[in-house]
């Protein structure tokens, strides 16, 4: 997907992440301007200006970031934008808890500009976003920092690994109840339930609900 012609908004405080950023954007996304701001005042300033904007990327540490609810503040007051957390150091739960909070997606800023660019592309056409690696490569995103090493495990042992509110969702996945119904019942946004679907199925190693299914029966 290309968003020819499209406005974004970076907030952060890195001059040199936005300068990075704002070069995929426009050279390989074909974004025709791109704003970048350094607090969230400024950016809810920018919004005001230019509600036109169709993506924000907003990162988790700098100015004016008091905690997660600024998330669903930005997406109720300006729903056009695509709301997209960023991190240098965020774990795998803070990440879902952004996604959790109003966030369409989360991106490590460890990622590569070939990385950054391919989620951004998923994330615009509309897939929900927070990287899980392959269990089959026996990595994981742990608590105590967004890459850890651990053995492969059996099933069980990797349930075990599951979040609180993952373990939820991998209940009624396995009873065949679809993402909006997931949604209704646990009171999240079908966005969220499919980042935590994706994260359970990598987490298991298998490729989609059906498959899921099958190896929970």
């Amino acid at each position: 997907m290309t968003v020819t012609g499209g406005i974004a908004l970076l907030v952060d405080d890195h001059e040199l992440f936005r300068i990075a950023l704002s070069t995929i954007l426009i050279s390989r996304m074909g974004y025709r301007h791109v704003i970048g701001v350094g607090s969230v005042e400024e950016a809810m300033q920018a919004l005001d200006r230019h509600p036109e904007i169709g993506l924000v990327t907003l990162d988790l540490c700098m100015p004016g970031f008091e905690d997660l609810g600024v998330f669903s503040v930005i997406r109720k007051a300006y729903p056009q934008a695509v709301l997209v957390a960023v991190s240098g150091s965020a774990t795998y739960r803070e990440a879902v808890a952004c996604v959790d909070a109003g966030a369409y997606a989360f991106i490590p800023k460890a990622l590569s500009a070939d990385e950054i660019s391919a989620a951004l592309q998923r994330i615009l056409a509309g897939e929900a976003y927070v990287p899980v690696p392959d269990p089959a490569r026996v990595t994981m995103y742990m608590e105590d920092g967004w890459k850890r090493p651990i053995p492969g495990g059996t099933k069980v042992q990797r349930l075990e690994l599951l979040t609180a509110r993952q373990a939820e969702v991998y209940k009624l996945l396995v009873l065949g109840l679809s993402n909006k119904e997931i949604a209704r019942m646990l009171d999240l946004s079908s966005n969220t339930v499919k980042v935590h679907a994706f994260a359970i199925c990598r987490m298991l190693g298998v490729h989609d609900r059906r498959e899921l299914v099958q190896v929970s029966a």
